[in-house]
């Protein structure tokens, strides 16, 4: 393919091909894409040991406003994710091989343009080592640092770092959390509370996760602790004890995340989820030809956590539509925030829609705790949790690392865990496409494995911590019964002739009107009277501080009003007709009011067996936990 050069474009670089690249043309393509404020792309000779080895390297400055505005602290996650997903539609020879983040501003000359030979020269040593973030100060520190690194709040905050980074070199004031001192989500949660042991006062996970650098953090402290009390310098024991999560995801969600947890199955919630469902499985059995194998792995009742393989926006919706019947009604779904949810905040219809559909949103910074607490809530009263470890989608189709809060999650609730292997989703569509396409999935669940089981075998794995060696043992798992998955129609051509004469898009966009027409509908009447009802419930519950089996109690009543107004309009209805009818018109309103009065929720009596069975789930469930409320 012929490249066309624009004359915009000064600076070269040539392949041995011959083919020319223009660092500025890549610039330019991906800071559209990522929160990027400015990045250099150059040839970084000699990677790996190898010296004749060649790499197109990028480093990057990124946009922090932008990463404050999403709540976003994961640097490096979210910027390679954009960056693979971009490099999708550019030609292999233009594709990055790698990138390295800074904080520092890149260097330029007097004309304001980048100095591109300043920045290989500052940074190509580093690429080489592998090494990112704050660049080493060799230039003496300003009076303002060295009075903030030397005061009560700056000392404090030096020492609980050193002890969550285990950082042996000394830290300065420009390095990193993330980059620097390797400290993630879960670690930032931690350091909250042992910033709190510290100072003997309150420091919230949001004032941590607004940091990214540790000038940032003890800014961040100072203001939050300016006018609360003196503080005493003497050294406290800092450790957090062994039960310090347990004890944290006991604690019980917010009231407004609460009130967004679908525990019971009211009718309307009921016939959302049924329709859901049914529009799930008639799209992917009719579009992805979806099969499935081992779905009586999945448990019937008690806790379980299904996690999978993330590679596409439909492993989430080909789980669902592979699921028996009871599970799929009392699982909930733990999904990305910032890409699902966020449109969802404001709205109250789009609010209930989540709601009845069991969506838990989470993120990576500022809410990350809460959605855990909420995940717990529910595994602890018996539901089901979908879960996808590694935290956001791969662009290459294979498994990544699981993140931390997967092991966390699953050694304190004990659930039960069941690996999903999903195959051909990435091929139907992956992260880097716009559009789907044809394609068959095959998804498998695997044998439940217990937790305890995981962490030996991760332990046994040469994992050093608890969490970590659910993780490592848990993957391993997933990685095995991902090899046995085979696909019985792998090729697109099967599948495109057995849907011959109908078009992907033709079918999608039905599908979608399909699916909002329901929705609005159900949503409609549900919220006169399906969201109300459990709403209530949860207000009441909170006010009294009483536990699940009360709630279910206050629930029942509510409900038990609705069923017997409806019975004394019923009644009135039958009277008032009466004088127009004989003998016949009698024995007819007697039989309705013996069948009304053999059950108070008979009026939906005849709907389905399965609801029945979800009640009895929830007033099981909902009987005893053992939270203690947050002051």
């Amino acid at each position: 393919m012929k490249e066309v050069m624009s004359p915009v474009y000064k600076d070269f670089i040539v392949l041995n091909s011959g083919v020319k690249i223009f660092p500025q043309e890549i610039e330019e393509f991906y800071m559209k894409i990522a929160p990027v404020k400015e990045m250099c792309v150059f040839m970084v000779y000699g990677m790996q040991g190898v010296k004749k080895s060649k790499a197109l390297w990028a480093i990057i400055q990124p946009n922090l406003d932008d990463f404050r505005e999403f709540s976003e602290v994961n640097l490096r996650l979210v910027i390679k994710e954009r960056l693979d997903n971009a490099s999708q539609s550019l030609q292999l020879y233009k594709r990055l091989k790698g990138f390295t983040i800074t904080m520092e501003n890149l260097p330029h000359n007097q004309s304001g343009l980048l100095e591109r030979s300043a920045v290989k020269r500052i940074y190509e040593s580093r690429v080489i080592a592998g090494i990112e973030g704050a660049l080493s100060v060799s230039k003496e520190m300003p009076l303002e640092d060295r009075l903030l690194i030397q005061s009560e709040t700056g000392r404090k905050v030096l020492k609980c770092l050193r002890m969550e980074s285990g950082m042996r070199r000394p830290i300065i004031l420009e390095d990193s959390l993330e980059l620097d001192l390797g400290i993630d989500s879960l670690g930032r949660i931690e350091l909250a509370s042992c910033l709190e042991i510290a100072f003997d006062a309150e420091i919230t996970v949001e004032t941590v996760a607004q940091a990214f650098s540790v000038k940032d953090l003890i800014v961040g402290i100072t203001d939050t602790l300016r006018g609360v009390k003196d503080i005493p310098f003497e050294d406290q024991g800092l450790s957090l004890g062994p039960d310090y999560w347990k004890e944290h995801l006991q604690v019980l969600p917010k009231q407004e995340n609460l009130e967004m947890l679908e525990l019971g199955t009211g009718y309307f919630a009921w016939l959302f989820r049924f329709t859901l469902t049914a529009i799930d499985c008639l799209i992917f059995k009719g579009f992805f030809n979806i099969k499935v194998e081992g779905a009586e792995n999945v448990p019937q009742e008690g806790a379980y956590i299904l996690y999978g393989n993330h590679t596409s926006f439909l492993d989430g919706p080909a789980i669902g539509a592979c699921l028996p019947r009871r599970p799929v009604f009392q699982i909930f779904y733990f999904v990305f925030g910032p890409y699902f949810f966020r449109p969802f905040e404001k709205n109250i219809v789009l609010r209930n829609l989540v709601k009845m559909g069991r969506f838990i949103p989470f993120d990576y910074s500022t809410h990350f705790l809460e959605a855990l607490r909420s995940a717990y809530y529910v595994l602890q009263r018996g539901k089901g949790l979908c879960f996808f470890p590694e935290g956001l989608r791969s662009a290459t189709g294979g498994i990544g690392e699981f993140r931390r809060g997967f092991g966390v999650l699953a050694k304190e609730t004990g659930a039960k865990l069941v690996p999903v292997a999903i195959e051909g989703a990435h091929e139907a569509w992956s992260s880097t496409v716009k559009n789907p396409r044809c394609y068959p999935i095959r998804v498998k669940f695997g044998k439940p494995l217990l937790p305890e089981d995981l962490e030996k075998q991760g332990l046994a794995m040469g994992s050093e911590d608890n969490y970590d060696a659910i993780c490592i043992a848990a993957r391993q798992a997933l990685v095995e019964l991902k090899s046995g998955v085979s696909l019985l129609e792998n090729n697109l051509e099967v599948v495109n002739e057995k849907h011959k004469g109908v078009r992907m898009k033709e079918k999608i966009v039905m599908a979608i009107c399909f699916l909002c027409v329901g929705s609005v509908w159900t949503l409609a009447a549900a919220d006169n009277m399906g969201p109300n009802v459990v709403n209530n419930s949860y207000q009441a519950a909170n006010r009294n501080n009483v536990t699940g089996q009360s709630i279910m109690q206050t629930g029942t009543d509510t409900f038990r009003n609705n069923s017997n107004a409806a019975h004394d309009n019923h009644q009135s209805m039958l009277e008032s007709s009466h004088s127009s009818y004989s003998t016949d018109s009698n024995f007819k309103h007697d039989s309705d009011l013996d069948a009304m009065k053999g059950d108070d929720n008979s009026d939906f009596l005849d709907y389905s067996n399965s609801r029945h069975d979800a009640e009895q789930d929830y007033s099981m469930g909902a009987a005893g936990s053992g939270y203690s409320q947050e002051e």
